[in-house]
C-alpha cells in the first residue's frame, strides 16, 4: 500500500520520499526546544495580530507594529511610549500605564490618545509586575515602569506566557526583563 502512494492516480506529480523527508526535517527544526522561547512572530503576522504604532516606528519594526502576545523593552525616549499609547488608544484599544510617573498624559492627548481608554497606576506598590500580570487580562497594551529593577527569569517567563495567551503587548521600561522580543 505504501508503494502505491508514490504513483499519482490523478496525474499530479507528488514530492519524492526524499523531498518529503527534507520538508519534515525543516518543519521539525523550526519547533522550539523544551524551555526555549520563540523569539519572533511569523514574518507574515496578520494585521489583526498587530497593535498600531506611529508611522516612523512602524518602518523599523519587523512586522510594522507590535505583535500581540509579545514583550517589548524600551529605554530612553518617553515620546516613543507616548506615541505608541496614542496610536493604540486612537485605534480603539485599551492601555494601562503602571509605575511610570514621567509619562505625560497631556502630551499623549495632544498626540491623539483617547484618555478614557487609559488606566494609570502611578504607584503600584511593592510588586508592579503582579499588577501588570493582572492587567494583561483586559488590556491591549500594558506599559510597565520597573524603576530600575531586574525581574527574575522565572517571573518573566510566566508573565510573558500570560501576555501571549491574552494577546496583549507588555512594554517594559526602566529595568531588565530577560526575553523581551524587541
Amino acid at each position: 500500500m505504501g508503494e502505491l502512494a508514490e504513483f499519482p492516480l490523478d496525474g499530479v506529480e507528488r514530492p519524492s520520499r526524499q523531498e518529503r523527508i527534507q520538508s519534515l526535517r525543516r518543519r521539525m527544526a523550526a519547533i522550539p526546544a523544551r524551555g526555549e522561547v520563540e523569539r519572533a512572530a511569523p514574518a507574515d503576522a496578520p494585521a489583526d495580530r498587530l497593535l498600531p504604532v506611529p508611522e516612523p516606528l512602524a518602518d523599523v519594526l519587523p512586522q510594522g507594529g507590535l505583535v500581540r502576545g509579545s514583550v517589548v523593552s524600551v529605554s530612553g525616549a518617553t515620546s516613543l511610549l507616548i506615541g505608541v499609547l496614542a496610536s493604540v488608544t486612537a485605534a480603539g484599544g485599551h492601555a494601562a500605564v503602571i509605575g511610570h510617573r514621567r509619562l505625560s498624559l497631556l502630551a499623549a492627548a495632544e498626540m491623539g490618545a483617547q484618555l478614557q481608554r487609559v488606566a494609570v497606576i502611578p504607584d503600584p506598590g511593592p510588586d508592579p509586575v503582579e499588577i501588570a500580570a493582572v492587567l494583561l487580562d483586559g488590556m491591549d497594551l500594558v506599559i510597565l515602569g520597573l524603576g530600575g529593577i531586574a525581574v527574575p527569569s522565572s517571573r518573566t517567563r510566566a508573565v510573558t506566557a500570560r501576555a501571549r495567551s491574552k494577546g496583549a503587548v507588555l512594554v517594559v521600561v526602566d529595568g531588565r526583563w530577560e526575553g523581551a522580543q524587541v
